[in-house]
């Protein structure tokens, strides 16, 4: 099964691949944020107790589907010249030469030519391996030239050939991550995944116990952090329970759906997975 820390690995900006200037020249992150941060609950891949408990930011208040607020995603092409930053030492092509390269790109690419295939074949940067996608990145990341021209772009717009010191970039704006964040109480039972030796209830105890979990939780949800702290058996227990903010397809599957079908601010009936039953 796939590892649960997986299932916790917070992608509080989403998954910035290739976007660090060291990285990819035709990456222009002025300091990009990184992609995920491992909080030990909720990724795809069950790997740990800590993962369905995993870190959450707001256990009072989950807020299942948040807003992607000021994030941005994105795919380019960079076609470098010789003398750009970053550029390989054996490419030749010259300023004009790569300008003029990037214009047909976008012409191609407005015309309906595969944008990752023409990315692949073409673009000078490590993210041409991914089809130029940059994943996403939180506003201000980017390098100035970069950041303004995808703020002025809507989703699914080419863009000019965009100058920065790494080369001209031919820039799609691709849909940012649907960006999540809640919080949950773990009722784990004996033989449960990363289940502690101590745990001695059976799986029909630790549902009766989650059941009555959620009647408390919704009499007063404000609470939810308290009685994630006094009865959670994942390493959240802590935090309140607070699994963080993650994107959407991180969780195993189970928890996914759960969060899929609630709105922000309400509780769930207990949901199962390998580590016990959680309290959404």
């Amino acid at each position: 099964m796939r590892t649960l820390i997986a299932l916790l690995v917070i992608a509080l900006v989403g998954p910035t691949l290739g976007c660090t200037p060291s990285k990819d020249g035709a990456t222009p992150a002025a300091a990009p944020t990184s992609a995920a941060q491992a909080s030990g609950a909720a990724s795809t891949a069950p790997a740990s107790q800590a993962a369905a408990s995993a870190p959450a930011s707001q256990a009072a208040a989950p807020a299942p589907k948040a807003p992607a607020g000021d994030m941005y995603a994105g795919s380019h092409i960079l076609v470098a010249y010789t003398g750009a930053m970053r550029a390989k030492p054996t490419l030749t092509r010259t300023k004009a030469e790569a300008l003029a390269k990037a214009k047909d790109l976008v012409t191609q690419a407005r015309g309906g030519a595969d944008f990752a295939k023409l990315a692949a074949a073409h673009s000078d940067g490590p993210s041409a391996a991914r089809g130029g996608s940059l994943g996403a990145w939180k506003k201000g990341r980017m390098v100035p030239e970069f950041d303004k021209a995808v703020s002025g772009m809507q989703v699914g717009d080419i863009s000019e050939p965009v100058e920065t010191g790494f080369g001209y970039h031919v820039i799609r704006r691709d849909p940012p991550p649907e960006v999540r964040t809640g919080a949950h109480i773990l009722i784990a039972y004996k033989g449960a995944m990363r289940a502690s030796p101590a745990i001695t209830r059976t799986k029909e105890e630790a549902l009766a116990k989650a059941k009555g979990l959620v009647t408390e939780a919704r009499a007063n949800p404000a609470a939810f952090a308290e009685l994630a702290k006094a009865n959670s058996d994942g390493p959240s227990a802590p935090r309140g329970g607070s699994l963080g903010t993650w994107t959407k397809g991180k969780m195993v599957p189970a928890f996914d759906t759960a969060i899929d079908s609630m709105k922000v601010g309400d509780i769930s009936e207990p949901v199962e997975t390998d580590f016990g039953f959680h309290v959404i």
